[in-house]
């Protein structure tokens, strides 16, 4: 009887409650686009992220452009010096292996190619916001045209994959060729990068824009120059883009109004946004936990609910399934870590998307239960994954219409 009494004393009741987060927009913090760490580990493995160039103006949020810092590898000569001298260089032409597209696929779009006059150091970091210095006048650019990457290109009577060719000038072509004689430094020293852009004229209205992704380290990137001899002798050099160069992505925005309006402010929005680029992100941070700051608390589950904003000009994109929650860690490469235990599976680790609902579901019982035990603040973010920070998807989440909210159901032990 007395171990009756005992165990009803001690019994669990289970609860639920409804708390209210803050859920605000803030700016991310640029990270770095190029580190030597990261340009010697696909030099030794060849495993490389795609790099995007572009832009694309979203109705809700505005425009965001990526630009592109490209370093070139002089040319492993099997010519003399008076052999080359027999040569002119007849044309020469750009290439960046094009791997994908996103934006509005009808956009007319235009390039422009830049010479870089500032040193770019192999051993500094570069973050996703730098802008080297750069010769403003373009040696070269395209024309506004609509983009069809779905042909192959027929180069030497070989079909190779789609691709952005730009077509350079002869007498860039010819100091090319020139200064590949003089070895690596001194090419590099010549030629410090190129400096791709879009003109960002094409995407002044909503509607209108796209981002390409390049594979830039592939066979069929690089500058290819032709040249001929008096005999009509022809031959070919190919300048790779440089493994281990400073090659790096430039991300820039330009938010509306109404977005502005949204960030940074004191209390909840009622419209957070979170960009990829680097640009806005969602954070979450939890006061009013009173109730469940007690030692005879056991938390069995929390999960925090968000709704993405149904209007959301790609509500079909499966990127934003793939967000995870993070904390900021000044340690790591991209000032995040992710702060969910991967052990538990892909729901603790990442939203579970419900496509039905357009609602995302976060699991974050351990991570709660260790704050309230530690008693330390609860701030963290609403992030993409790493292969969402190259891509110009966008999720807004309407706080004013869906109340975003952190369901916790718990056990309190009856002492």
């Amino acid at each position: 009887m007395g171990d009756q009494a005992t165990d009803a004393a001690l019994a669990k009741f289970s609860f639920t409650d409804h708390i209210k987060p803050v859920i605000k927009t803030v700016f991310q913090d640029p990270f770095p686009s190029y580190t030597q760490q990261n340009a010697e580990l696909i030099e030794s493995t060849g495993a490389a992220p795609l790099y995007m160039l572009g832009g694309i103006h979203d109705v809700n949020i505005g425009t965001s452009t990526s630009s592109l810092i490209l370093q070139v590898a002089p040319v492993t000569l099997t010519l003399t010096a008076d052999q080359l001298a027999a040569y002119s260089v007849d044309s020469l032409t750009l290439s960046l292996d094009h791997s994908s597209s996103y934006g509005y696929a009808s956009s007319p779009m235009a390039f422009r190619v830049h010479q870089i006059t500032q040193e770019l150091i192999s051993s500094d970091d570069y973050l996703t916001n730098a802008v080297p210095e750069f010769n403003p006048v373009p040696i070269a650019s395209t024309q506004s045209q609509v983009f069809d990457f779905t042909d192959s290109v027929i180069t030497d009577s070989v079909a190779a994959p789609p691709q952005l060719r730009i077509p350079l000038p002869t007498d860039f072509g010819d100091a090319l060729v020139a200064q590949s004689l003089a070895g690596e430094s001194a090419f590099l020293s010549e030629f410090k990068g190129l400096f791709l852009t879009l003109d960002t004229q094409l995407i002044s209205i909503p509607q209108q824009g796209q981002v390409y992704s390049f594979d830039i380290f592939s066979v069929y990137s690089g500058i290819t120059v032709y040249l001929s001899d008096d005999n009509g002798t022809e031959i070919s050099l190919r300048y790779p883009i440089k493994s281990d160069g400073v090659n790096f992505q430039s991300f820039k925005h330009n938010y509306h109004p109404a977005v502005f309006n949204q960030i940074n402010l004191d209390t909840s929005a009622s419209t957070t946004y979170l960009t990829s680029m680097q640009g806005l992100i969602p954070v979450v941070s939890i006061d009013d936990l009173d109730v469940l700051n007690n030692d005879s608390i056991f938390i069995a589950k929390a999960s925090l609910i968000v709704e993405q904003e149904a209007s959301s000009e790609f509500p079909t994109l499966s990127v934003h399934n793939q967000l995870m929650i993070v904390e900021k860690d000044t340690n790591t490469t991209f000032g995040f870590r992710n702060i969910l235990d991967a052990s538990l599976g892909l729901s603790h680790t990442d939203g579970s998307y419900d496509i039905s609902s357009n609602t995302y579901t976060f699991n974050i019982t351990r991570y709660l239960q260790d704050k309230i035990q530690t008693g330390a603040p609860i701030e963290f973010y609403i992030h993409a994954n790493r292969l969402g920070l190259y891509d110009p998807a966008i999720t807004i989440f309407n706080n004013a219409l869906s109340k975003p909210r952190l369901e916790v159901y718990y056990s309190k032990i009856n002492h």
